[in-house]
């Protein structure tokens, strides 16, 4: 599921959150301790509040505390349900 958000990300963004999922990376440390939202709103990239949701879920650097497969398909940025 990580990798579906960073696909995502890639894709709204045109560009990775950060190149490693290391803290040696300052971008994955921004994206771990301030989340997707910040990073888009730093970067200026407008989307949904959906979006963004989907991937501070997808992104979510603890595994177990990360969107699951079913879950993702039953998001309302999936099923477009408000």
């Amino acid at each position: 599921m990580w990798s579906c958000g960073i696909c995502l990300f890639v894709l709204i963004a045109g560009f990775p959150p950060s190149e490693f999922a290391t803290d040696a990376d300052e971008r994955y440390v921004l994206l771990r301790t301030r989340g997707v939202a910040h990073l888009l709103q730093q970067w200026q990239i407008r989307v949904s509040p959906q979006a963004v949701d989907f991937l501070a879920r997808l992104l979510q650097s603890d595994a177990a505390a990360r969107m699951t497969a079913r879950q993702a398909l039953a998001h309302p940025f999936v099923t477009g349900v408000c």
